[in-house]
């Protein structure tokens, strides 16, 4: 997809992946391209899965990215990557922006944490497992 408003419309269908897990991210062919392993939490009417120990894996491809931003400011009391679990890669939304000629993507977490993830690339393909 590279159509603005038909990723805005396929990351609606998909809650904006609110509450969803990043599992993992991988830099892919010569860096230019970037996909985002999220663990997928709502069902097909939009309610939580009943069994959420089931991983429903969907990744985000994004290609000719131009630009990719994590920002990742740990707060006061996180010395130790063994005191964090899944709840630290919980987002809270993904936003399309408006961009010139590229497409623009924000990862947000919630609002008390300085976390974000930003992405410019040319087109996005949604692949479900």
């Amino acid at each position: 997809m590279k159509n603005i408003e038909e990723i805005r419309e396929k990351l609606l269908l998909l809650n904006n992946f609110q509450e969803c897990i990043i599992e993992s991210i991988r830099f892919l062919k010569f860096a230019t391209t970037i996909e985002i392993d999220f663990d997928y939490i709502w069902d097909d009417n939009k309610n939580v899965r009943k069994n959420l120990k089931d991983k429903k894996i969907i990744t985000l491809r994004f290609e000719l990215v131009e630009k990719f931003l994590l920002e990742n400011i740990f707060t006061q009391g996180i010395d130790n990557v063994d005191f964090l679990n899944w709840s630290y890669n919980e987002i809270a939304m993904i936003k399309i922006e408006d961009g010139n000629d590229k497409n623009r993507v924000k990862i947000f977490w919630e609002i008390n944490r300085k976390r974000s993830i930003e992405l410019t690339f040319s087109s996005l393909e949604v692949i479900s497992t």
